[in-house]
């Protein structure tokens, strides 16, 4: 519905004069409306009045002209424009694409109005909220937040606001988030119009769902009419959805305003201290005291899955003389109903009017027409749709895994009409799907619920479905469901000389058990391979396990367990014979979910996630594998300005020794931190990326997997933990590896869903994907899904500054001696960096993680002995051999391979020069180094050839040099070289600008700084943050080419 004028209310609603009684709701006299904001104000006052409360709002106006419009009129049908430059006035909204929101209103509550109770969780803290409002862009705003006044309140606080284009609740410390399915654009709401939005905030029979759904207590409603919603956050520890730790609540209801934008009307917000029914809620929507009308009351417009036998009732229009119903399949086409009651029509008048009963599935349409004095006014033209005849809401959940395989039941929402109901079962899909006889296991059921239905087979997809019977023979047959049963596992436990609990058994150190319906320990027994750092389990005669089973690797640890008794190793399957594989392996880092609080684990070799920086000095287990560094100078140079003297965490050489260097860097108390690497480099987490710092994790290793080594750690922010990194498995076979149609190996990064909303939190980063090295002496069959995929990085609802990195995809080499087919996934990507959800145009700052590296050869054209993960880095031309000249020793390092005895080292300044140099090394799988003597400014070649040289490693390459960039570059600090060095090759040239150029070319605006190269940046000449850029620039660029020769050389 539109506001035509400032005088007409912002709701077209039922009229106060019709049926009150009957109906038992009136929106303004009901017991339970706390609050009631109608901006029932004096024209030149800078305040506005609860009608309901009695308290007073003041306006806070932040635009730099002092703008204290506040100017509606008339009693009430007022509301508010919170768009500059005419904030909070009455008059139709315009578009300000420059500062969009400079003002809110803020209400002082005399007690406790704005919370959801104090009695916690589950049923006590029920309130309604609803409110008008009108945007010019239905993408992102806030349009409520409370925060807490005496505790954090970037914790304590909570929003209704839109984000990506989704009306959502949000919680700060997670009692309770939920959102839209869809996009309010996909609901049909449109922009430069009014449109009404209730939230029911009710937990009682509230839980995180995947799925789309309405059946919770917690609901949405757009304009009258139920929504689906997701809840995305739940937390039973946090019972009270209240905000602060007092029992007199005084925290201030900011209204227009929040931790994002909000540009467009607002009318009549309301506080309900209790859950409206949907009846109650589309009455509130059609409320108007102002104006007669028809009220629709039954079916409730909009409604789906009415029943086949309902009527239709309103409330009539006041001093209406006489009223007609006309009713159809067609809203421009319906035909008059005989009706002999007032205001209501009996299912069997519905269908005389349409000749036929009402059908399953069909929308039905119908308005009434009243005659006043000589004048007859039609309603609107209200719909509802009938029942689908469909079962609905199964139990388990469609698609649930891990179902116990005992007392089971299998229950649904029927159809409202239907009189029963035949279920159909098997773990043979075809059998339900043509609804065959051995399938039926109910005919007949006058209830929804079949108990104790037969499970007994572990790890299986069960399929069923339902059909309703109703009146009359016709019969619906439902969507077919899913789920699947608690496979049997195998459980290999990588501790050395511990052992570990799981679900209450005590699995031996070193040793793999059978868990099925009871425990079988040692199944294979377990050795170490010291130099791998394997923990190494032998089958000797196959591995055979369909899709009844899963693969679990214990422990799973956090960072502060890396150095204690907790060991952190891959495991390593080897077979003699072939490998037969239809289950799934889980071995991916652990997610971040909404909680700051906890540590991300890992297992199989995976680098746990650390904890948010905020923990740092006090935490001391974590910082075994992280250190700080000195702080760096106030002054310093970053891609976009100066900054305030600030410390660094990275990793230290534990961390390094155990994962190379993937565990990625954090910048503390920049707030976010970079994806972890591996495969592939994490990506930069927006404040890197903002300050031009490296604080992704570096890639390690190198395609061939001469170790399956774990993923790494994405790097914490300031208010959360990084996720950990996925883990890594290794599967050696004298015969066939085959992989079936159900399988999957899970190893990659952890998530970060933790979602930033102040400027003073911030997110933590992907973690990397981890590695699957498989080596079959026969054929490679693949037909299920090996992922090795980098974790996504963190959101932020607040900057774009404070996203985090994705993490790096991991690494996946098959080696096969027959033959190779794929017919399933296997996948090595990037994790996507997190999302900044701001303003429209609004970008994120951060990077996605790069993608890992899938390798798959035959043996006999390569061989896994084959030595690989060269040190330097092959191609590397900015190898560092210090200050003197020639260095005698410059180490060369890498790794044996698989199965390799011995190893010697070639080396030359030409290919053909290669000569073999130094001792002959014992081919054990770990890194090896020997010292030789280079020369500056020189190329080399060399390669590693095993077996008394029988196998030869590719053949690498590397450029010496005798500088490196120092942290104290010319005249000023800079982090590592020269700022505008920006491709890092400590040269400065038109590579550098051209990279520069091209960043300042992206619109970026984060908070109150804009990040754009403009005319303030061409002609500055004071170094602040947003000005002088460009001459600074070409200050630096020429006095570093003016003191190094063109280039560098001699630092």
């Amino acid at each position: 519905m539109v506001m035509k004028n400032s005088i007409t209310m912002t709701m077209l609603i039922v009229t106060s004069l019709l049926c009150v009684s009957a109906w038992a709701f009136d929106p303004d006299t009901d017991s339970s409306l706390k609050f009631l904001l109608n901006f029932q104000n004096n024209p030149d006052d800078t305040h506005t009045t609860d009608a309901k409360a009695g308290i007073t709002g003041e306006l806070r106006d932040f635009n730099s002209l002092e703008l204290y419009v506040f100017k509606p009129n008339g009693i009430r049908g007022v509301y508010a424009d919170f768009n500059q430059p005419n904030d909070a006035s009455a008059g139709p909204a315009v578009d300000n694409t420059t500062e969009p929101n400079d003002c809110y209103l803020s209400f002082m509550p005399n007690g406790d109005l704005f919370e959801f109770g104090e009695f916690g969780y589950p049923g006590q803290d029920q309130t309604t909220i609803s409110f008008w409002f009108n945007m010019p862009n239905v993408d992102s705003g806030t349009f409520i937040r409370h925060e807490s006044v005496n505790d954090d309140p970037d914790v304590y606080f909570w929003e209704i606001r839109m984000n990506d284009g989704k009306m959502s609740f949000y919680h700060g410390n997670n009692s309770l988030r939920y959102e839209t399915a869809n996009t309010l654009s996909m609901l049909g709401i449109t922009a430069n119009t009014w449109h009404h939005v209730t939230f029911v905030v009710d937990r009682t029979t509230c839980i995180i769902t995947s799925n789309p759904t309405t059946s919770l207590t917690t609901k949405l409603y757009i304009d009258g009419a139920e929504v689906p919603i997701y809840v995305t956050g739940l937390s039973s520890s946090n019972t009270a959805l209240n905000i602060d730790s007092y029992p007199y609540y005084n925290s201030p209801l900011m209204v227009g305003g929040g931790s994002k934008n909000f540009d467009g009307l607002m009318g009549e917000l309301r506080f309900y201290g209790r859950a409206l029914t949907a009846m109650e809620v589309s009455l509130l929507y059609q409320y108007n005291p102002y104006a007669a009308h028809v009220t629709a009351i039954t079916p409730i417009p909009k409604l789906t899955n009415v029943p086949l036998t309902t009527g239709i009732s309103w409330g009539a229009y006041s001093g209406a003389s006489s009223e007609k119903l006309y009713f159809g399949e067609s809203p421009t086409s319906l035909t008059q109903a005989t009706i002999t009651d007032a205001n209501k029509a009996s299912n069997a008048q519905l269908v005389t009017a349409l000749g036929k009963s009402l059908e399953l599935e069909h929308t039905y349409y119908w308005y009434v027409k009243s005659r006043v004095g000589s004048t007859d006014i039609d309603s609107p033209v209200w719909s509802f749709t009938a029942e689908s005849g469909k079962a609905t809401n199964p139990s388990p959940v469609n698609e649930e895994e891990d179902v116990e395989v005992s007392d089971v039941n299998l229950a649904w929402t029927g159809s409202p009409s239907a009189v029963s109901y035949d279920v159909y079962y098997s773990t043979d899909r075809t059998l339900v799907e043509t609804l065959s006889a051995t399938a039926l296991i109910a005919s007949g059921n006058t209830t929804c619920i079949i108990e104790d239905v037969d499970t007994s087979l572990r790890g299986m997809d069960y399929y069923w479905c339902v059909v309703s019977n109703f009146t009359g023979g016709t019969t619906k047959t439902g969507d077919i469901w899913t789920f699947r049963s608690r496979p049997y596992e195998l459980i290999f436990n990588t501790r050395k000389n511990h052992v570990t609990r799981y679900q209450g058994h005590d699995i031996p150190a070193l040793s793999c058990s059978l868990h099925s319906d009871g425990w079988t320990d040692n199944v294979a027994t377990g050795s170490l391979d010291t130099d791998a750092n394997l923990a190494v389990f032998t089958f000797a005669s196959g591995f055979n396990y369909d899709r009844r089973y899963d693969i679990t690797v214990v422990p799973v640890y956090r960072a502060q367990d890396v150095n204690s008794t907790t060991n952190v190793r891959p495991v390593s399957i080897r077979v003699t014979g072939d490998f037969y594989f239809d289950g799934r392996i889980r071995i991916a880092g652990e997610d971040i979910l909404t909680t700051t609080n906890e540590t991300p684990r890992a297992c199989s070799g995976g680098y746990p996630g650390p904890r948010a920086n905020t923990d740092k000095t006090s935490n001391a287990p974590d910082n075994i594998s992280w250190t700080t560094t000195a702080a760096v100078p106030a002054g310093y140079h970053t891609r976009f300005g100066t900054m305030s003297s600030k410390n660094f965490w990275m990793p230290n050489e534990i961390g390094k020794n155990i994962f190379g260097p993937g565990v990625s860097r954090a910048i503390s108390p920049y707030k976010t931190g970079g994806g972890g690497g591996y495969g592939g480099k994490g990506g930069e987490c927006g404040r890197g990326y903002m300050h031009g710092l490296n604080c992704t994790g570096p890639t390690y290793g190198d395609k061939e997997i001469p170790n399956p080594f774990g993923g790494s750690a994405g790097g914490w922010g300031n208010a959360a933990p990084g996720a950990g990194g996925g883990g890594g498995i290794e599967i050696i076979a004298t015969g066939n590896v085959v992989f079936d149609t159900n399988s999957a190996i899970l190893a990659n990064g952890g998530n970060s869903y933790y979602d930033a909303v102040s400027g003073s939190s911030g997110t933590g980063s992907g973690g990397s994907g981890g590695s699957v090295k498989i080596i079959a002496g026969g054929n490679f069959v693949n037909k299920g899904s090996i992922s090795v995929n980098g974790g996504k990085g963190g959101d932020s609802s607040n900057q774009g500054n404070n996203v985090g990195g994705g993490g790096g995809g991991g690494r996946v080499a098959i080696y096969y001696g027959g033959t190779f087919t794929n017919t399933g996934f296997i996948t090595a990507k990037g994790g996507e960096k997190g999302i900044y959800a701001g303003s429209a145009g609004s970008i994120s700052l951060g990077e996605n993680g790069q993608d890992g590296t899938t390798y798959f050869v035959n043996t006999n054209a390569v061989s896994p002995k084959k030595a690989s993960a060269p040190t330097p880095a092959n191609g590397d031309n900015q190898c560092c051999i210090g200050t003197s000249d020639p260095n005698t020793n410059f180490k060369l390092k890498w790794y044996s391979g698989y199965g390799a005895t011995n190893d010697k080292v070639w080396i030359g300044t030409s290919i053909a020069s290669m000569a073999p140099t130094g001792a002959t090394i014992p081919a054990t799988r770990t890194q090896h180094s020997i010292t030789y003597s280079v020369q500056n400014n020189k190329t080399y070649y060399w390669q590693v050839k095993s077996d008394s040289n029988s196998i030869a490693s590719d053949i690498w390459t590397f450029k010496t040099i005798n500088w490196r960039c120092p942290l104290d570059a010319i005249a000023n600090n800079h982090i590592s070289g020269p700022e505008w060095d920006i491709n890092g090759d400590c040269v400065l040239n038109d590579a550098d600008f051209w990279y520069f150029a091209k960043d300042w070319r992206v619109p970026r605006v984060t908070g109150t700084q804009n990040y754009t190269l403009d005319y303030v940046d061409m002609i500055g000449s004071v170094l602040v943050s947003n000005g002088g850029e460009m001459l600074r620039f070409a200050n630096e660029w020429l006095e570093c080419v003016n003191r190094t020769n063109n280039g560098c050389y001699g630092w």
